[in-house]
């Protein structure tokens, strides 16, 4: 069972804000670990890239979600022109089951979206859930 994330609050943490996440203390107690599966639609040297993920593990870091403790952040970096890649990047992520998938750009949300029906995506001011 996924930990229910409030997507809007989410996102707005995703772009600095402050937000709280949703059952935190509870799943904080219980030992879970949440999981987000992130796909940077950049190449992995890429500068902006990696401010943006720094931006997004220093959000999270402060609301208490601590990569490595109580929460396990799975990352691809797509920076591909291959879109084939960048399927079988989403189909990697998809399958690890998530609570959330984070993106950075239209191309890894469409690839993700193709993936799953079930799994919350969000993009920094642009929000989606793949309800079927």
């Amino acid at each position: 069972m996924g930990i229910k994330i409030e997507r809007r609050k989410f996102l707005s943490a995703l772009g600095g804000a402050p937000v709280a996440w949703p059952l935190a203390s509870r799943a904080q107690q219980s030992g879970r670990v949440a999981r987000v599966g992130v796909l940077v639609g950049l190449p992995e040297g890429d500068s902006e890239g990696q401010l943006w993920l720094k931006a997004l593990l220093e959000g999270l870091d402060k609301l208490g979600w601590k990569d490595g403790v109580n929460l396990q952040t799975d990352l691809r970096w797509g920076g591909v022109v291959d879109p084939n890649r960048m399927q079988s990047l989403a189909k990697e992520l998809v399958d690890l089951y998530p609570d959330l998938i984070n993106v950075t750009t239209t191309p890894p949300k469409a690839a993700i979206l193709r993936e799953t029906k079930t799994i919350p995506v969000v993009r920094p001011g642009v929000a989606s859930t793949a309800l079927g």
